[in-house]
């Protein structure tokens, strides 16, 4: 299921459901990234999507850290890494950051 990626800074929706599955769907099987602004309050955001045969993931962060990012999703699949495992990590990750919050 496609989730949209709303800015962190505004709470306004950059890329709803469709867009989503649009950028999905254009990565196929592999890795992009780019920088985009919010239409609403013009804040600059990083955007990395990583797609294979096992699921994909979107990654919305400060424009800064795209390239860090972009890398080491680039690394994990070089060492053969599923992006549903590297989501499964992302996830516990962030729950635990939210926990200690």
């Amino acid at each position: 299921m496609y989730k949209q990626l709303s800015c962190k800074k505004c709470g306004q929706t950059i890329f709803d459901e469709t867009d989503v599955a649009s950028l999905v769907k254009s990565v196929g099987v592999g890795i992009s990234r780019s920088v985009i602004d919010c239409p609403h309050c013009g804040c600059r955001w990083g955007l990395v999507v990583v797609s294979d045969s096992t699921g994909w993931l979107t990654c919305l962060m400060p424009s800064e850290g795209v390239d860090v990012v972009y890398r080491a999703f680039q690394e994990a699949r070089n060492l053969g890494v599923q992006v549903n495992l590297m989501s499964a990590i992302l996830d516990k990750l962030i729950a635990k950051h939210l926990e200690a919050k």
